[in-house]
């Protein structure tokens, strides 16, 4: 009693669903292509402004399982490209072993947090000094997407909204 299910098409379509949801039905929903922009117009000064320029300029780093899919490095150069302006795409690039893919969000955060204290664990909260968190009390004086906008300001070192 065995049975074998023939994969044609959809092998290769759960991938093609990061990019393009509609096509399982997912009408209005973005592809990851989607988010990626999403998350640059947010910074202070939008797509184009100072923070997406350092932000695109330190490159994107895809990791996960994500990462792991064949293609999906290329892809995301080209979708990039093909949405912001001429020469100011991000570089993509993705972890070379499966470890890193795993855990490199992870690994590069603890990296940051290591910079931003010194390695003494004690936080520094001056702004400007990768101060890339809100207190409790910011926090509930701000709400979430203004407190948002503040840590970004801290972590990008932008001066305006």
């Amino acid at each position: 009693e065995h049975y074998q299910v023939p994969l044609l098409t959809e092998r290769y379509s759960v991938g093609e669903l990061l990019f393009t949801p509609s096509i399982c039905g997912e009408h209005g929903s973005g592809g990851l292509q989607d988010a990626i922009l999403s998350s640059l117009r947010r910074l202070p000064g939008g797509a184009n402004g100072p923070a997406a320029t350092r932000v695109c300029k330190g490159g994107l780093i895809i990791s996960g399982g994500l990462s792991l899919l064949p293609g999906v490095r290329d892809r995301v150069q080209a979708e990039m490209v093909a949405r912001m302006e001429p020469g100011r795409a991000p570089s993509v690039s993705t972890p070379v072993d499966y470890s890193d893919s795993l855990h490199g969000a992870w690994r590069g955060m603890a990296s940051y947090m290591r910079e931003c204290t010194g390695g003494s664990g004690a936080p520094q909260w001056q702004a400007g000094k990768g101060a890339a968190w809100l207190t409790r009390a910011e926090y509930e004086e701000h709400g979430a997407d203004r407190g948002v906008a503040l840590l970004t300001r801290r972590f990008l070192g932008a001066t305006t909204l």
